[in-house]
């Protein structure tokens, strides 16, 4: 604990961690969750854009067995949808003037994050409740299979895969045990929105998989721009295999059949 105090002086550690908060002020109140956290502040992932500055009050409790508790904040930071892919949108929020109950509570999860205590926790609760691991996974609140993700192995990234929620599989794409396999199955769910297909887009090494690309050319929710590049990169038997859907989208269809007749006449 000293250890990590000292380092906190320097710099705060910063460690990825969903938590549900609620940031409150004068005619505000955003109810997301968090990308990262440390004891001096936090990322709060949110398309709601509240000017640098703006002070108010975060509610938030670490886990549900824990009563929220609540700190003053300020707003230090604030990144739109439209600054580009490779940012989230959010708010940097800093703490202010943390009471030295809250500064421990917090210490504690960056700990538990770090050495992984607060995730097995998790699995032991969801093995002891005897439920099929499914089952189990469903019936947990969004939080837990949010920091579950990050560090979820074998059948528990199946379980989550098949649970498809979007949220959950955004975090999933970013496990280093998740293989192309994985992804591929991800890929094909028409139930995943926009941003889950963006979170797709930005990992290159999952995009390099020719039937990623394709899945993700024929994803109702890609977006359409980006969409119509990518099908420049696919080979003529998946843009034939793509014309064959019925559920194209128009745009796509018709660059589809664009690409197929430029290729036919250049004997490709």
């Amino acid at each position: 604990m000293k250890a990590l105090r000292a380092e906190m002086v320097d710099r705060p550690v910063r460690v990825t961690v969903p938590v549900r908060v609620d940031f409150a002020g004068d005619r505000l109140l955003i109810k997301e969750f968090t990308a990262n956290l440390s004891v001096g502040g936090l990322f709060l992932l949110t398309e709601h854009m509240v000017e640098p500055g703006t002070e108010g009050k975060l509610t938030f409790r670490i886990s549900q067995w824990d009563h929220p508790f609540t700190i003053r904040a300020r707003v230090v930071r604030s990144i739109g949808p439209d600054e580009g892919s490779a940012q989230q949108a959010g708010l940097g929020i800093q703490f202010l003037d943390v009471s030295q109950a809250n500064q421990k509570k917090l210490e504690r999860l960056v700990e538990g994050i770090q050495d992984g205590s607060v995730v097995q926790s998790i699995r032991r609760s969801i093995r002891e409740d005897g439920r099929h691991l499914l089952d189990e996974i469903r019936r947990r609140p969004v939080d837990q299979k949010l920091m579950l993700a990050l560090q979820a192995a074998g059948e528990e990234i199946d379980a989550l895969i098949r649970d498809g929620h979007a949220s959950v599989i955004e975090r999933l794409l970013e496990n280093p045990r998740l293989n192309v396999r994985h992804v591929k199955i991800v890929s094909r769910d028409q139930r995943l929105p926009t941003q889950t297909m963006m979170a797709l887009r930005r990992q290159d090494r999952w995009f390099a998989d020719e039937e990623v690309r394709f899945n993700y050319c024929a994803h109702r929710s890609s977006p359409l721009p980006d969409v119509l590049r990518c099908l420049q990169q696919l080979p003529a038997s998946r843009l034939e295999q793509m014309a064959m859907n019925p559920n194209l989208r128009p745009q796509v269809r018709t660059k589809v059949r664009e690409l197929l007749g430029t290729r036919q006449r250049r004997g490709r």
